[in-house]
């Protein structure tokens, strides 16, 4: 990539929104800073610009994020340096053509972020700029490789870009586009530079990883990129995140049973479970699928823990619905869930359905269901005890909880990076690294409390 070096050295300061698929975006658009001649702020550095790279998936995202556009305008103004946004949300308004004042010197969207050095150039120098992205420009800017200052133990490999399915509440086909799946050649090499750098975990993750391949003849499906992971990296362990109940093939459940660097979890986001629901939602799966789904991963995955999420609120959802939800959840298929209160999103189907439902029933049926899963998890962890399980460390326990007498903290097999955490003590006298093994002694929450 040619260099455009600016006239001095410039410092940025780069806050990341939203999920672990923007943090990736944030790792490269720091590779494409600094292969730019650009450097990151370090403490009380002056920044000459601020970027926030924003979520914008439901109406509550988008909230959060307007308030942290005005806190960082603050900021910027102070500091007397530029403010610009990234992502999502300058996505969802070009998208629908919303035209909002911001306290912003620019808006780039994902399609133009190898723009950026160019766009920044001109910002710089007081030149109108705008953003004529190349096709296929967000494909080159994923084979970036993150920053080696952002590398660790664990890290987060994408496979893809956007969805094509057709789920008529959500807005990621809008924002994101239809499915691009990159190389396996391109993910292999990732990840060879991944792990040679030390990292252990790869969390695969995508809009939906599952259909990985589906939009391009020459690549393979997940389970045969699975297999060149295995083949050609050291990675310890390998997460799957963002599946989609009907991409299950029968070599994917084997394979993830049989091979022990696949690890036993499985992100699962289902959305509901009452087959009205899911027609309204159009997610292509009806509810006998996914109990016939469930009863063949846990059959054939051993110790396998699923993670999912659900929506409440639904135009149409009745309480009869949400109680079916309610059963569901106590039955005990999951380890963790995510219930989110339904968000009316422009251009989506969804949007012009009519509502049933008051604000303060969906917040109560959202309290409801996410106290009865701790509740199933309270009884699930009863029978762990004493059960040995493998943990990643982290370091020194960063929570005020148990400092002393649980003085490490990690992740088990079980948890990705945004889910619980497992507390540690060790009877050894040196500082233990890497993957160990462990002892479950008790649990506070969702997190477990373990000794090595």
């Amino acid at each position: 990539m040619t260099q455009k070096i600016p006239s001095k050295r410039r410092l940025f300061r780069l806050i990341t929104l939203g999920c672990s698929k923007n943090q990736v975006d944030s790792d490269k658009l720091c590779t494409l800073l600094k292969e730019n001649g650009y450097s990151a702020a370090k403490g009380s550095q002056k920044p000459d610009v601020i970027f926030l790279n924003t979520c914008s998936f439901t109406h509550e995202a988008r909230e959060a994020t307007y308030k942290r556009v005005e806190n960082l305008a603050r900021q910027s103004e102070k500091l007397n340096c530029y403010f610009v946004l990234l992502g999502c949300l300058p996505n969802y308004l070009d998208h629908n053509q919303i035209k909002m004042s911001l306290p912003v010197h620019a808006l780039v969207t994902t399609d133009c972020y190898l723009l950026l050095p160019e766009i920044l150039e001109k910002m710089f120098t007081n030149r109108p700029f705008k953003s004529n992205p190349a096709p296929e420009s967000f494909a080159r800017f994923l084979k970036l490789s993150p920053t080696a200052s952002s590398i660790n133990q664990s890290a987060f490999l994408k496979l893809s870009e956007g969805c094509s399915n057709k789920c008529t509440f959500c807005s990621i086909p809008l924002i994101r586009g239809p499915l691009y799946s990159r190389s396996a050649e391109e993910i292999v090499k990732e990840a060879k530079m991944l792990t040679e750098s030390g990292v252990l975990e790869l969390n695969l993750i995508g809009q939906e990883i599952t259909a990985y391949g589906q939009d391009q003849p020459n690549l393979p499906d997940l389970a045969g990129l699975l297999r060149l992971l295995l083949k050609n990296t050291q990675a310890k362990w390998i997460r799957l995140n963002y599946c989609h109940p009907t991409n299950f093939t029968e070599e994917l459940i084997d394979l993830t049973a049989s091979e022990p660097r696949i690890c036993p979890y499985l992100d699962l986001p289902l959305q509901h479970i009452s087959q009205q629901m899911l027609k309204a939602m159009a997610r292509g799966y009806s509810s006998d699928q996914v109990f016939r789904l469930l009863d063949k991963l846990f059959r054939k995955i051993p110790r396998l823990q699923i993670v999912s999420s659900f929506i409440v609120g639904f135009p149409g959802e009745t309480q009869k619905h949400f109680n079916e939800l309610l059963e569901f959840i106590d039955q005990g298929w999951f380890r963790y869930i995510n219930v989110f209160p339904f968000s009316r999103e422009t251009g989506t189907r969804a949007e012009l359905y009519p509502n049933n439902n008051s604000s303060r029933e969906i917040k109560e049926r959202q309290r409801i269901l996410t106290q009865a899963q701790r509740q199933v998890f309270t009884k699930q962890a009863l029978k762990w005890k004493s059960e040995s399980i493998s943990v990643i460390l982290e370091g020194p326990n960063r929570d005020f909880r148990f400092k002393d007498s649980y003085p490490l903290m990690g992740r088990s097999l079980w948890d990705a990076p945004e889910d619980a955490r497992v507390f540690l003590r060790t009877n050894s006298e040196s500082f233990p690294k890497g993957i160990i093994k462990a002892k479950i002694e008790g649990r506070d929450g969702y997190d477990l409390l373990a000794v090595s």
